[in-house]
């Protein structure tokens, strides 16, 4: 059982090319390689699917200890298994070290790799490394340098053996490739040009500057992974789902968890295709709809089919990009208008990070004093947003009025992990279950 975790003490260290770089060599070992993104990033696992590996995320706020554990059995049926943290090591909830990498090493009892750079440095690179392996619990195991002069490895090695102890696995030198970025980080794969060159570029700068033996050495691990059981619904139940250029922002394991409960998903465009007849649920996830205002603006059709298909009693859940759809407005484009209200494009993020929501009355997700975690990242806000549940920062004191939730309905900016906790699942697959076929 092999498996690691690479992380750093910051944001923009090369976690991601290093990431890619590492999968894509064990990937030419023809080793099987699952991934994992630690926190609710969507993007990054779609890079390392992109490049043959089974990827998913890992989030201690919006997934139960169970669920993770559900995910770790799937991810050990994998020669290796490559985790790749978010911002720095130790970089948690507000000022804490809840949900971070480290954590979630901890968890999982995976050995960290730590991304570090010797640009600049001598013995503060020990000192450095020092910090960070007696701040707090960790599983640091061994120390990669990127942006480093590869001729300089044995003289970093020496700093780091004397103030760590840790083992030295390599130094990549100073590279000019970047991957193209916008507001909501990344750009998917799909729309990079020289994507398939840019992995195997990293695939090769790992081969030639790691020493992959002796990193997989230092991975040896035991299994953790515990399957969950499961009760599938009594019949094939089917959603409809909205992918395309415009929505795609999903969690790969709840697509699959669903599924094996039941769901079979029907993929539509909203930007060009009406509303699958026969569903019994549809799901608008987030995505980049402020790019593609005007063609959903011209899809009028789908806005008379999702408030008939509401209105009949269909389980439909918009998250984030989905919500901002189905308003009357985004950015002046007309939308679908099944609630009230316009998003409007800003220059900043908007209640961003984690948070946790709650319900006063029963609808779709929650029951009546129920609550459950949530995340929010995006660049919009509508002075009508909804009011039906309360959000705040876990363990804040302001809370703030949001979504729209009804017993058939979520809509809202705060996206959900709908697997990772057990009451989103339970009462939306009831609902599911109850909900009779719209046939227009």
């Amino acid at each position: 059982m092999k498996r690691l975790l690479l992380s750093a003490g910051h944001s923009g260290a090369g976690k991601t090319s290093i990431t890619m770089g590492i999968i894509g060599a064990l990937i030419r070992r023809k080793m099987t390689v699952a991934s994992a993104k630690i926190g609710p990033d969507y993007i990054d696992p779609m890079y390392h699917r992109a490049l043959g590996a089974y990827g998913v995320n890992l989030d201690r706020h919006l997934m139960d200890d169970e669920y993770i554990l559900h995910l770790m059995a799937r991810l050990e049926k994998k020669d290796v298994i490559v985790m790749e943290g978010a911002m720095g090591y130790y970089d948690g909830m507000a000022t804490t070290t809840t949900c971070s990498a480290a954590e979630m090493a901890n968890f999982t009892k995976t050995p960290t790799i730590f991304i570090a750079s010797g640009r600049g440095k001598g013995a503060s690179l020990g000192a450095e490394l020092q910090g960070f392996l007696n701040y707090g619990k960790n599983t640091i195991s061994g120390v990669i340098l990127n942006h480093t002069k590869p001729a300089m490895a044995s003289y970093y090695e020496k700093i780091i053996k004397e103030a760590t102890g840790l083992p030295l696995f390599g130094c990549i030198p100073d590279l000019d490739q970047d991957l193209p970025e916008r507001y909501l980080g990344l750009e998917r794969p799909e729309e990079i040009k020289n994507f398939r060159a840019f992995a195997d570029q990293w695939a090769d700068v790992v081969e030639n500057y790691v020493d992959l033996d002796k990193l997989l050495a230092a991975c040896e691990t035991k299994s953790v992974g515990r399957e969950m059981t499961m009760t599938p619904l009594p019949k094939k139940t089917p959603v409809a789902i909205a992918k395309d250029e415009a929505f795609f922002f999903y969690y790969e394991d709840v697509l699959e968890d669903l599924s094996e409960r039941g769901v079979e998903w029907i993929p539509f465009s909203p930007l060009a295709d009406p509303l699958p007849k026969g569903i019994c649920g549809a799901y608008l996830g987030g995505g980049y709809p402020e790019l593609y205002k005007e063609a959903l603006g011209k899809n009028k059709a789908l806005g008379r089919d999702l408030k008939s298909f509401a209105e009949k009693g269909g389980v439909l859940i918009a998250e984030g990009g989905g919500f901002m759809s189905l308003l009357e407005k985004i950015d002046g484009s007309t939308a679908f208008g099944l609630f009230p209200g316009e998003a409007i494009m800003t220059d900043r993020l908007q209640h961003f990070g984690y948070q946790v929501i709650a319900a006063e009355e029963d609808g779709l997700l929650l029951k009546a004093g129920e609550s459950a975690p949530v995340h929010e990242f995006h660049y919009s806000f509508a002075h009508e947003e909804g009011q039906d549940l309360l959000i705040q920062k876990p363990g804040g004191r302001v809370k703030r009025r949001t979504a729209h939730h009804e017993k058939n309905v979520y809509a809202g900016y705060p996206e959900l992990h709908i697997s990772g906790n057990e009451k989103l699942r339970e009462n939306i697959l009831k609902a599911l279950k109850e909900a009779t076929p719209w046939q227009g």
